[in-house]
């Protein structure tokens, strides 16, 4: 969209070199273009409340090619001198009048007397113009846009909020086992690709000659195994058929079985004899004259009893009827203590009395064993002295060690030697049974 505005003017390099007297030129028309945004840019935010219908109605009222694009014919060299002189002119006169105001302000001054001057601060045109826009009610695009865009968001919350969640069916290709179905190809294709390279590989691949006979020994092996497996299968299908048969009792286990239970069973009857004749005894009555020896025995010992409790009975103390002086007895016994409290002598130490100069000296006896050493032949000194042969073991004298091995077979052997046979057991159990009937 196209809209006027105004454009600055723009001035040669030449024309502002030749003069500075342009920068004031500049800046008014600097303030006068700001003039006309602000007022451009207030139409703006007053065309953008207004409705889109107006404002493409109003749009191309005031609208004038020549303001975009004026007409300006090339000024000539005099004719841009002829401007130049003129404004250094109306400068030179704009600086007289300023220069006559101070002189006049300056006299004015001096006549009053030193005034004190304060600054007043004075809004920004900027404030100035947001306020204004606040008072108004008028709002920045920005704003606007922000408040559309909040609108359509409720809107769209509000729609979403009123429709109902419906889910779609599933889609009918998802349950197709297209997963298992590539795996399966790729197994068929890998099974595919092994088989034809085992084969290019047999194709191409010349053997050794031990290879074939390896083969060979091998078919052999597996069917002797095959051979060796099916007899023994067949054989036991025939044991498996075949009704069982126990081996008859050797004689010699006969014979030995008998011998050990004749030998247990005379023994339970000697067993039972001697039992049965303990029984007769203890049920069988004394003699007369046994019984009454008895009797007297047996009064004249409970009669001794009687008189030795009654002799224990009789025995009365002696009673001391005189009171032992303890005073006395203290005083002795301080006494002891004061005896034994008293410091005995200390042992003085006297000097050792050693005798060493009536020991004799044994100087002539080391002097003629030097002197014998000298004369005696080399071979016999003692760093040369070789020492005598050694006896020759005899068989007798060595003596063989005794391991622990055979120690434990020699026990070993002895415990079975020594072992008892089942009638010494039965035995020694049958003398044990006939003890504890006799304590009984």
């Amino acid at each position: 969209m196209l809209l006027p505005c105004n454009l600055r003017k723009a001035y040669s390099a030449h024309e502002l070199r030749r003069d500075s007297t342009f920068l004031d030129t500049d800046e008014e028309d600097r303030a006068a273009d700001n003039k006309r945004r602000d007022s451009s840019n207030l139409s703006i935010e007053k065309d953008l409340l207004v409705s889109p219908k107006e404002r493409i109605k109003n749009m191309w009222q005031d609208f004038s090619v020549d303001r975009l694009s004026p007409r300006q014919r090339h000024p000539s060299a005099t004719s841009i001198q002829s401007r130049a002189d003129d404004r250094r002119a109306a400068v030179r006169n704009k600086v007289k009048v300023r220069g006559k105001r101070l002189k006049k302000r300056k006299q004015a001054g001096e006549e009053d007397g030193w005034r004190l001057r304060v600054t007043v601060p004075k809004p920004f045109r900027m404030t100035r113009r947001e306020a204004e826009r606040k008072q108004k009610g008028i709002k920045s695009r920005s704003e606007i846009e922000h408040e559309n865009t909040e609108l359509r968001r409720q809107l769209e919350e509000l729609t979403e909020c009123q429709r109902k969640f419906r889910a779609s069916p599933m889609p009918a290709h998802v349950r197709l086992p297209l997963y298992e179905e590539l795996q399966e190809k790729d197994e068929e294709r890998r099974c595919h690709l092994r088989a034809t390279e085992q084969q290019r590989l047999c194709s191409t691949q010349k053997p050794f000659s031990f290879l074939e006979r390896e083969r060979l020994k091998k078919e052999l092996k597996e069917v002797q195994l095959k051979e060796q497996m099916l007899l023994s299968a067949k054989e036991e299908e025939d044991r498996r058929r075949r009704p069982f048969r126990a081996k008859p009792v050797p004689r010699a286990v006969k014979e030995a079985a008998l011998g050990e239970q004749q030998k247990e069973e005379q023994l339970y009857r000697s067993i039972k004899m001697q039992m049965r004749a303990r029984e007769l005894l203890q049920s069988a009555s004394m003699p007369p004259s046994m019984l009454a020896r008895r009797l007297s025995e047996r009064q004249a010992q409970k009669a001794a009893t009687q008189s030795d409790q009654e002799a224990e009975t009789s025995h009365r103390p002696k009673i001391n009827g005189q009171v032992p002086d303890f005073d006395a007895s203290y005083r002795r016994f301080q006494k002891q203590l004061a005896s034994k409290r008293d410091v005995r002598p200390v042992t003085a130490c006297e000097p050792f009395k050693l005798r060493t100069s009536n020991i004799a000296s044994h100087k002539e006896r080391i002097i003629a064993d030097i002197e014998a050493e000298r004369t005696s032949p080399r071979s016999s000194r003692w760093p040369f002295i070789t020492p005598a042969a050694l006896s020759p073991r005899t068989p007798s004298s060595s003596v063989s060690k005794i391991t622990d091995a055979a120690k434990k077979r020699q026990e070993a052997v002895s415990n079975h030697i020594n072992k008892p046979t089942l009638g010494q057991v039965l035995k020694s159990k049958l003398g044990k049974v006939l003890n504890l009937i006799q304590f009984t």
